[in-house]
């Protein structure tokens, strides 16, 4: 069994070289990074309204794939509507960010 990575460390590796102490510690400290990149993506918002965005992005993603492929025209009017509120509500979400501010590709509507 090989040994931890990290630099005076001796016990033994647990995930991607580190030991258990070790691997918590980086896990942490990526998590923490990309929750950084996230709030500065979206300056306006905290975390919790960031994480609830980004579910209703996948929701829309997921609407539109439904969308495409239903076949009556009583399922796709169905599935415009809530396609149709759901980029209401990320529209919504996204009023407290400066337009110069939003990710290319997040609101082509705003631009």
């Amino acid at each position: 069994m090989t040994q931890c990575v990290y630099p005076g460390c001796s016990n033994p590796a647990y995930a991607q070289g580190y030991c258990k102490t070790h691997y918590s510690l980086y896990w942490k400290a990526q998590r923490h990074k990309k929750n950084l990149e996230q709030q500065e993506a979206y300056p306006g918002l905290n975390m919790s309204q960031i994480e609830t965005l980004q579910a209703r992005q996948r929701e829309l993603e997921r609407a539109n794939l439904n969308y495409s492929l239903v076949c009556s025209l009583d399922a796709m009017l169905n599935w415009r509507r809530i396609i149709e509120d759901i980029e209401k509500e990320i529209a919504e979400m996204l009023k407290n960010v400066a337009p110069s501010e939003i990710p290319p590709g997040e609101d082509e509507e705003r631009l």
